[in-house]
């Protein structure tokens, strides 16, 4: 793998849009500052070079969940060296791989939940 990805952080009371367009399988990060694409960057697949899929347990499953990871690591300001400790398999098959496959609406602290990280939903909402 050619370094990390670029992920937003993604925080336990943020919310997560999957769409199917035109173009394919899209996401949006809905946050208290607006809303922010998650973009697919093919220079850091580690599992699927065509991009980010839900709905099933393949390997666009396993790209969205360790993008997905990544956010959630990022916005607990876990070094980036210390991402891989996360194990987004979890979250593949216990929250991407749930996804309709039309998509829809979702809150953030499932990723959270499937992380085993469940004590970060008691924070305040600032």
């Amino acid at each position: 793998m050619n370094g990390m990805p670029y992920v937003p952080p993604i925080a336990p009371h943020d919310t997560l849009i999957f769409q199917r367009t035109p173009e394919g399988p899209r996401v949006i990060l809905r946050h208290n500052l607006g809303e922010t694409a998650i973009l697919f960057d093919p220079r850091h697949a580690r599992h699927s070079p065509t991009g980010f899929e839900w709905g099933y347990g393949g390997s666009g499953p396993a790209e969205l969940a360790r993008y997905l990871t990544y956010g959630v690591a990022r916005y607990l300001g876990i070094s980036p060296d210390r991402w891989d400790l996360l194990d987004y398999q979890e979250v593949k098959w216990r929250f991407v791989a749930r996804i309709p496959h039309h998509g829809g609406g979702f809150h953030a602290s499932e990723i959270y939940k499937a992380l085993g990280l469940s004590h970060y939903l008691d924070e305040p909402k600032w």
